[in-house]
């Protein structure tokens, strides 16, 4: 059998340079076979947000991602709203709000027993009728609603 020769001529010259110093052991001393187009690669830590040719990166446990120009005013918009629909009482012990909560969270801004709570406290100290008016002309054209269809069940 013949035995098939080695082609070199298909090969890239660095590697045919690699190929002649495996085999043959001759080759040049200050010879130097790299890639010269490769970038230096920084370690990031989870969580590092930088920008790289005007594109924006977050290092993520899994990988790097790709952050689009409206996922920052998006993330923006998810904390408004995720702090209009929590409870604004400085001492409040809820976890989660039932939908009635979240209705009164969303007219008051407090849930229903922080709520109750203001409003006792408001009743002890006796400015009840005051409170009850300011919300009345607060919410006027709800409540103007509310007593017209009371008054035509009424009749």
């Amino acid at each position: 059998m013949s035995e098939k020769k080695f082609n070199k001529k298909f090969m890239h010259p660095t590697r045919r340079k690699l190929v002649d110093m495996v085999h043959n052991g001759e080759y040049q001393k200050d010879t130097q076979i790299s890639l010269s187009d490769v970038k230096e690669q920084t370690k990031r830590n989870v969580g590092d947000v930088w920008e790289e040719n005007g594109v924006i990166w977050e290092q993520k446990s899994y990988g790097r991602v790709k952050q689009s120009r409206a996922s920052s005013e998006l993330s923006k918009v998810r904390q408004y709203l995720e702090e209009k629909s929590k409870c604004r009482a400085t001492d409040c012990d809820s976890k989660k709000y039932s939908n009635s909560d979240k209705t009164l969270i969303s007219k008051t801004g407090f849930c229903s027993v922080c709520l109750s709570k203001r409003e006792q406290i408001i009743k002890l100290d006796g400015l009840w009728k005051e409170y009850e008016e300011y919300e009345i002309l607060k919410y006027g054209s709800t409540w103007n609603g509310c007593f017209t269809k009371m008054e035509s069940s009424i009749e």
